[in-house]
């Protein structure tokens, strides 16, 4: 008997794979959605977790060099306060919201420390006093790191707290049932060894020109 020949097989074609293209609005999307992500744990990192409302928004710049342009001068115009933005302060936008801060601007300034990044917040004084604000707290208890001087404005006392082992100082201005905060920090340490000079020098220059609404 003669066999059947067996039928002989084809390998099987592999189906190439599909890769999805992602479009360019996607993209920009997600990033930025990170980059929200990556500011939003930057203030729970600096300030904490309030416990009536934070404020000092402070991040870190990397820049040293004074290299942007110079920006013209303007004013921010908020619920609650207004602000005289000096030439060479440009204010930033689709900052983050921190739960508890009822007003709050950023701006970027060029200085002789480096870029700095500066946060303006207001929180309500639960409590009536500076004690309220996590911030304040925080460095108060933290004597050996942070030093504190006082300053005027309108006649009302505005602490400013000066990190001593990184470059960067925030400002405290407790006016009626509000507190205002300013936070400045530069990519890199003021002379004299974190005296934050440049630091503590935007700030007086801000709280000159600000003006509270309430």
């Amino acid at each position: 008997m003669e066999s059947t020949p067996k039928p002989t097989l084809e390998p099987t074609k592999k189906k190439p794979k599909k890769y999805r293209v992602i479009s360019r609005k996607a993209k920009l999307m997600l990033i930025g959605g990170f980059l929200i992500i990556v500011i939003g744990s930057y203030l729970v990192h600096i300030l904490g977790v309030p416990a009536h409302g934070s404020s000092a928004t402070i991040l870190p710049a990397t820049s040293k060099k004074n290299s942007a342009p110079v920006v013209p001068a303007g004013q921010i115009d908020e619920k609650y306060y207004t602000l005289d933005t000096p030439a060479g302060f440009a204010v930033q936008t689709n900052i983050p919201t921190v739960p508890g801060v009822l007003a709050s601007s950023m701006l970027t300034h060029a200085s002789a420390s480096g870029t700095q990044i500066i946060s303006v917040a207001v929180s309500s004084a639960v409590d009536g006093g500076l004690q309220s604000n996590t911030s304040y707290a925080i460095r108060m208890a933290d004597t050996a790191r942070y030093t504190f001087e006082q300053t005027t404005v309108a006649g009302e006392q505005i602490a400013i707290a000066s990190d001593t082992q990184a470059s960067g100082a925030v400002s405290f201005w407790l006016h009626g049932g509000y507190i205002a905060t300013i936070g400045v920090r530069s990519g890199y340490e003021s002379a004299g060894g974190g005296a934050n000079t440049e630091e503590v020098k935007t700030i007086k220059t801000l709280l000159a020109n600000w003006h509270w609404v309430q």
